[in-house]
């Protein structure tokens, strides 16, 4: 057995799955709230270029942790015999897997109507996609202690980041800010629906199953997601897909919106001190 064959039974451990707000849970959720504060805290009035580097960092880390989460679902041993086998299932083009394409042009792209695009998205549809995620797992924890860490800093950082970038461009906050993100999200979804349709044509072809439901929004594989998976059978493939992309829409502008108005608050509180102690020292 090689070492990095040892390194992966090593992160292969195994764990009771933990419930919805277990300790575990819980514990997870502090963690991405203490985080969330601090680096509001300290980098909402950031460089751009200390901005552009936490988005670089971060990328990084989500990078290094969908590399690991390919290992676990492809590594396998039964009887010392080891044995790959990638779970296409698990393939990173999902909602949640969208910090991955997205931060590198958040990171590198000049500033502009294009770079206010990635931003806005990660500032409600990624937040929205976190937040989600955090505050209902679904069936996301499982058996492996490993993946269920990754999980948790995944969209806990996803969330992070997403009110991070609120703060940090709180003083351009509006509804046509927010428009700019809809673009991106929209290029997202028929890329997965692109890759779902070319992928099912492959797989009739070769007589298999398919491969995968990224965004879930297949036209050939039943959607699983809360409410939505009520609503796909009952109409028109067409009409799911635009109540899908909808939905979605109204849903991260809510939070955007919910979220922008705990920002201007607390901003406002923020700069009432200082200009009182301003004041104060003055007079």
């Amino acid at each position: 057995m090689t070492i990095f064959e040892n390194v992966l039974d090593f992160l292969q451990t195994n764990c009771e799955i933990p419930a919805h707000y277990s300790a575990f849970h819980l514990t997870m959720f502090a963690i991405m709230a203490l985080f969330t504060v601090i680096l509001c805290c300290w980098g909402k009035n950031c460089s751009d270029k200390a901005f552009r580097t936490i988005m670089l960092v971060c990328w990084i880390i989500n990078v290094i942790g969908e590399i690991y989460i390919a290992l676990m679902y492809s590594y396998s041993k039964a009887d010392g015999i080891v044995s790959w086998n990638y779970q296409w299932y698990m393939f990173p083009f999902q909602f949640c897997s969208s910090p991955a394409y997205v931060l590198p042009f958040v990171a590198f792209l000049k500033r502009g109507k294009a770079h206010d695009g990635f931003l806005a998205f990660t500032a409600s549809f990624s937040l929205f996609a976190g937040l989600a995620v955090m505050f209902y797992p679904g069936d996301v924890f499982m058996y492996i202690l490993g993946v269920n860490i990754q999980t948790m800093i995944h969209h806990g950082m996803q969330a992070s980041l997403g009110i991070f970038v609120l703060v940090h461009e709180r003083k351009r906050l509006s509804f046509k800010w927010f428009t700019r993100g809809i673009p991106v999200f929209t290029v997202l979804v028929l890329i997965a629906l692109g890759l779902n349709v070319w992928t099912h044509q492959l797989c009739q072809s070769l007589g298999q199953a398919d491969l995968f439901n990224l965004y879930y929004i297949s036209p050939y594989v039943p959607c699983t997601l809360p409410v939505l998976s009520i609503i796909y059978p009952l109409v028109p493939y067409p009409v799911f897909l635009a109540i899908y992309i909808l939905g979605f829409t109204l849903i991260a502008l809510l939070i955007f919106y919910l979220v922008k108005v705990i920002v201007d608050r607390v901003s406002r509180k923020s700069d009432f001190k200082r200009i009182y102690k301003i004041k104060k020292r003055y007079l």
